[in-house]
């Protein structure tokens, strides 16, 4: 596919997408988390997938446009009332309490 490193690359790529959707789901650490995985999605979009076209089937971009926006929407957004990020981090003055 032409990615540059891709040794390297790849099992830093797959331990952020499973570690990183299971700290999305947990609401832990949850902008910093999606942070990385919009910029994750914007390689998969320019590296692999614009050439490919719109649709899925096709190995298009739809998909990894979609997961794209969301990860940046709780980027911008936080991860809501439910998440762990406050019970963990309310109160403290540490430099992981700025980030969640």
């Amino acid at each position: 596919m032409g990615i540059p490193l891709a040794e390297i690359v790849a099992p830093v790529i797959a331990t952020l997408e499973l570690v990183g959707g299971i700290a999305l789901i947990l609401g832990i650490l949850a902008r910093p988390v999606a942070l990385l995985l919009t910029l994750d999605m914007l390689g998969a979009l320019v590296l692999v997938h614009l050439t490919s076209g719109v649709f899925v089937a096709n190995n298009g971009y739809e998909l990894v446009l979609l997961l794209g926006a969301a990860a940046l929407a709780i980027a911008l957004v936080g991860p809501g009332r439910i998440s762990a990020d406050p019970a963990l981090f309310a109160g403290r003055d540490s430099k992981v309490s700025a980030l969640a």
